[in-house]
């Protein structure tokens, strides 16, 4: 599904900026606020209810171990990431 969209959204690109067929530039770029708007409402309203169904005392049986291991990962990948950006700034 992501792939499709994907296609979608270049293909509408091209044709729109490049060619100017089926809409015109003010209109793709309009529809493209307003999907980007909506998506991110639904995103929070998926988050939210992910959240609403999350049972806290369970979270207090796992004990730390998950939460460090998140954590290392999520360190690490910020880390990893930020290197990464660096050496292909550097670059350009």
């Amino acid at each position: 599904f992501f792939v499709l969209l994907a296609l979608i959204r270049t293909t509408g690109d091209y044709l729109v900026i490049n060619k100017e067929i089926f809409w015109n530039i003010d209109a793709w770029k309009d529809m493209q606020n307003f999907i980007k708007t909506w998506s991110e409402y639904f995103l929070v309203i998926a988050m939210a209810g992910a959240g609403l169904s999350i049972d806290i005392k369970k979270f207090g049986q796992l004990g730390y171990k998950p939460f460090l291991a998140g954590l290392i990962s999520a360190v690490t990948v910020g880390f990893v990431s930020f290197i990464l950006i660096k050496v292909f700034i550097a670059n350009l």
